[in-house]
């Protein structure tokens, strides 16, 4: 055999080979996907494997010794319940789904849990007991432990001013405030609660007493998407305001008829209230004057002054101008020269001093016993005018007789009491101007 002809049939040979190899290899691959197929069928005997629509934006909401969950189900029409699951599948609950046609939400609460975190299991089922994929998600229960690592939030400071006005001054909130609750009693003794925001800087008590005081608690919540709140512990504040000398509103003043007292006015013009609703100046015209005939010196009225005052001090303001031709009816006539100035929380009603000479009973107090000073010291009693005033008894009379009421005490009610007025005859005439009272207060 030729060269040639040797190598044609050797290049045949190994083709052949070859082939055979191929053929082998696919008998026995075919041979192992028979019995893939085995172990499948098998596998399925008792029906193909169903997992219903798993909880979709499963989300988590602290709260006190409870939880909220809250899920989608957004496409399996098939589900009717789920189960969730806690304390490492020890604890679970089941919760029964009604499916609309669109996407559901899920809402659960897990009630009377400890304060701890908790690792949360959802899976779905379906008509037929199928279970859902799991769906894992991690929560925090706060309680008591929580609650009392909270502090109220701190006051920077106050301010109380005249119009009874508490101004309450925060510092920069903690994180996780919400604001405070402010609770007062009021100068009426109305309660009030106030909210003070998280934002806000200050907040103001109206009408505030400061003998009461208030007590306040922050509201805090431990995570934004919280479902309850929680306040510190209750703290009492009486902050330190001392009293000072102010005057009297005389817009609460009003006549107080009692047994005994004498206001009846010589004319219409002339009434008592007149006391209280004139300027606080000498006035020539309507001011109070008591009638003439009846009731001799001395002579008392009763005034209420609206509320309870520690009374200080009293301006007396005369019948007369500090100017012009009626500066004569100053230190004159009707004009006061001595009078008392008496105090009550609470006048017996049924006391008349006419049946006890004059005495005005255990229920009031002598606050102060007034003289009415004239600088040029003539007190001789004129007329209804007289010419012999001098510059100083005139500026004297203009700036208000002020009489320091030195048995102040806490009283609602005052009489004064008219011993002595400057008339030569010793007419009974009363004339007031105008009076202006003091007290010491917040």
């Amino acid at each position: 055999m030729n060269n040639q002809l040797k190598h044609i049939v050797i290049n045949r040979l190994l083709k052949f080979a070859g082939f055979l190899a191929i053929m082998y290899a696919i008998t026995i691959h075919l041979s192992s996907c028979d019995k893939m197929t085995d172990n499948y069928q098998e596998f399925l005997k008792g029906g193909e494997i169903v997992y219903p629509g798993k909880a979709d934006s499963l989300k988590v909401f602290p709260g006190k010794y409870r939880i909220g969950l809250s899920w989608l189900i957004t496409s399996d029409p098939t589900i009717t319940s789920a189960i969730v699951f806690w304390n490492a599948g020890k604890d679970s609950t089941l919760v029964p789904i009604t499916r609309t046609s669109g996407i559901d939400t899920v809402n659960v609460i897990l009630e009377n849990l400890q304060e701890l975190p908790y690792t949360f299991n959802v899976v779905t089922l379906d008509s037929k007991g199928n279970k859902s994929i799991n769906t894992e998600i991690i929560g925090t229960v706060f309680g008591d432990i929580y609650r009392k690592r909270l502090l109220n939030r701190a006051i920077k400071g106050f301010t109380y001013t005249g119009n009874n006005m508490l101004t309450i001054q925060w510092v920069t909130a903690d994180k996780g405030t919400l604001g405070e609750e402010i609770i007062y009693t009021d100068l009426n003794g109305a309660s009030h609660t106030v909210i003070s925001g998280v934002n806000s800087d200050e907040v103001q008590l109206e009408k505030y007493n400061p003998e009461s005081g208030f007590s306040y608690t922050t509201v805090f919540t431990p995570d934004s998407m919280a479902i309850d709140t929680f306040k510190t512990a209750v703290e009492v504040i009486k902050p330190e305001i001392k009293k000072v000398e102010k005057e009297i509103n005389r817009e609460l003043f009003s006549l107080y008829e009692l047994p005994g007292d004498y206001s009846v006015p010589n004319a219409t013009a002339n009434t008592v209230d007149k006391i209280w609703t004139n300027p606080k100046s000498l006035s020539e015209s309507g001011t109070y004057i008591s009638k003439v005939s009846g009731h001799p010196m001395p002579q008392w009225f009763t005034i209420d002054l609206g509320a309870v005052y520690e009374l200080s001090r009293l301006k007396l303001f005369q019948r007369g101008l500090s100017e012009g031709t009626n500066v004569t009816r100053l230190y004159a006539g009707g004009n006061l020269m001595e009078f008392e100035v008496w105090g009550s929380l609470s006048p017996d009603l049924n006391y008349n001093p006419d049946d006890h000479n004059g005495n005005f009973g255990d229920s009031w107090v002598l606050l102060q016993a007034c003289t009415v000073n004239r600088p040029s010291g003539n007190v001789i009693p004129a007329g209804a005018t007289r010419g012999d005033n001098t510059s100083e008894d005139i500026a004297a009379a203009a700036a208000g007789h002020q009489f320091i009421l030195e048995n102040a005490t806490e009283i609602r009610y005052i009489r004064i009491k008219a011993i002595k007025n400057w008339d030569s005859a010793a007419r009974p005439f009363v004339n007031i101007a105008s009076i202006d009272l003091s007290a010491m207060q917040y």
